[in-house]
Parts: C-alpha cells; sequence; structure tokens
C-alpha cells in the first residue's frame, strides 16, 4: 500500500510540473509574469491542498513570479524524488524544482510544493478499506466453511442412520441421493446394498416359507403311515427318532433324540444277538 501511495504522489508530482512548466514557458516568453501569478493565484484557490505554491526565479535568484504561501521568505531545498512521509498536520510540504528556460536563453528555475496530507488521507482511507475487505473475505470464508462442514456432518449422519437401521433389520430405509460428490456415491451404494439384502431375505423366506411346508406334509405322511422311523448318527453314537418310534419303544413323551446303547436295553433278549448281527 505504501508503494501505491508514493507511485501516486509521484504521478501527481509529474503532472503538476508537466503543468507549471507549459504555464511558465508560455507567459515568460512574452514576459507576462503578472498575469501568470494571477492564473496561478486562481488556480491554487481550487487546488484542495494539492499544489500549494509556486515560485518563478530567474538565473539571479529574483523571484519573477511568487504565487501561494505568502509568508515563505526563503525556497526550500527541492527535494529530487518525493517520498511521502508522516508530517506533522496537513501542511508537510514536498518541493520540486526543475531548470525552466527564460528569454534570452537564460535559464532559471520553477520549483512548487505538493502537500502530502491528501495522499495520506486516502492512504488511511485505502487502509482501512483493505481491513474491511480483509475481515468480510474472513467472514465469507468462515462461513463457506461452516457450510460445508454441515453438509458433509449431515450427509455422514444420514450414513450413520442408515447404517443403523441395517444393523436393527429395518432394510426398507433409504438415504436421499443428493448432488453428484463422494457421499452421493457413498449413499446410491448404501441404497443398492440394501436392495441386495431386502432381495435376499425375501428369497431366504420364501424357502423358508417353502421348508415349513414340506414339513408339516412330511409329518402328516409319517403319521399316517403310523410307523417309526429313526435317523442313526453312526460316529456320534446317537439315534434320532420320531415320535411314533417312541411311543413304540416306550420312550418317554417328546424325546427325539437318544444314545444307541439305550437300543439293545429295550429289545427282547432272546433276539438281541442276532439283530446286533
Amino acid at each position: 500500500m505504501q508503494e501505491a501511495t508514493e507511485a501516486s504522489l509521484e504521478v501527481m508530482v509529474e503532472q503538476n510540473a508537466s503543468m507549471l512548466h507549459a504555464l511558465a514557458t508560455a507567459y515568460g516568453e512574452q514576459r507576462r509574469f503578472e498575469a501568470m501569478q494571477d492564473v496561478l493565484g486562481e488556480l491554487l484557490l481550487d487546488a484542495n491542498e494539492g499544489l500549494v505554491y509556486v515560485r518563478v526565479v530567474d538565473a539571479d535568484g529574483v523571484a519573477l513570479v511568487t504565487a501561494g504561501m505568502p509568508q515563505m521568505q526563503e525556497l526550500p531545498e527541492a527535494q529530487r524524488s518525493p517520498t511521502l512521509q508522516r508530517g506533522n498536520g496537513s501542511q508537510h510540504l514536498i518541493h520540486i524544482r526543475t531548470p525552466l528556460l527564460l528569454e534570452g536563453n537564460t535559464v532559471g528555475f520553477l520549483q512548487f510544493g505538493v502537500s502530502a496530507s491528501v495522499l495520506a488521507i486516502a492512504q488511511q482511507a485505502i487502509f482501512r478499506q483493505g481491513a474491511m475487505i480483509a475481515l468480510a473475505e474472513i467472514i465469507l470464508t468462515l462461513l463457506l466453511l461452516s457450510s460445508i462442514g454441515y453438509l458433509l456432518t449431515r450427509n455422514l449422519r444420514r450414513l450413520l442412520d442408515g447404517s443403523l437401521a441395517l444393523a436393527e433389520g429395518r432394510l426398507a430405509h433409504r438415504i436421499p441421493e443428493k448432488g453428484n460428490d463422494e457421499l452421493s456415491d457413498l449413499a446410491k451404494r448404501f441404497n443398492l446394498m440394501a436392495d441386495s439384502l431386502q432381495a435376499r431375505i425375501d428369497e431366504l423366506d420364501q424357502t423358508a416359507s417353502k421348508l415349513r411346508g414340506s414339513e408339516e406334509r412330511y409329518a402328516l405322511a409319517m403319521k399316517g403311515a403310523n410307523d417309526g422311523l429313526w435317523d442313526w448318527d453312526i460316529p456320534a453314537k446317537t439315534l434320532y427318532v420320531s415320535q411314533r418310534f417312541s411311543d413304540i419303544f416306550g420312550l418317554p413323551q417328546g424325546a427325539s433324540k437318544i444314545s444307541q446303547d439305550e437300543i439293545p436295553k429295550r429289545m427282547n433278549p432272546a433276539e438281541l444277538d442276532s439283530r446286533r448281527e
């Protein structure tokens, strides 16, 4: 910002130097310095703290034009390059001196002063504006990050709710598929998985229903045949028996599994050897 202000100051100095040099050349060739002084007086009244004073001096140091700052008795030293510094009040000046060709090819000089207070005020205004812009950018950034965080946590919460629904067996639960980001892709995959699980569960329910019907028909067939059925698990030395078998064999009510050692105990001793073979 300091560099920008100094650049603006240099532009203002160059513009004033060009304008005053052209004015001094035009009036100096005709030695109309009094008219030039009147013009400069009106110009300084409208300068508004920009251009403060103007002096045109001949080769002998005699002032030909004196406009602005009548209390100035001696011309201050000119500055080679204008630099904006902090001054005391609104009269911090930058003094510029340039050679000027006068009548008879004599060389005098043109000196003028420019107030830096206007640019200092502008610098402060620019600094305040920059601070406000930076604060606004920070606020907007925070709002944007908060919005993004809210959207992310909301979508993650939906995924967690969907996982909990599956864990509880609520397979009809679906996650809204909004947007084209990674979380939306996860929601789509989750819904496809839920659809697949639902279809698999439906197939298993249908299979279980068919098995129950088959078991009921098998039980009715066995009851109608009135036969005692058994299934021998030889490695486990265990028999799985039907209810009719338990009734015929005199087993306790509801017995469905017995040890193979129970069989000889309930057989006719005379037939035991032949049955064992």
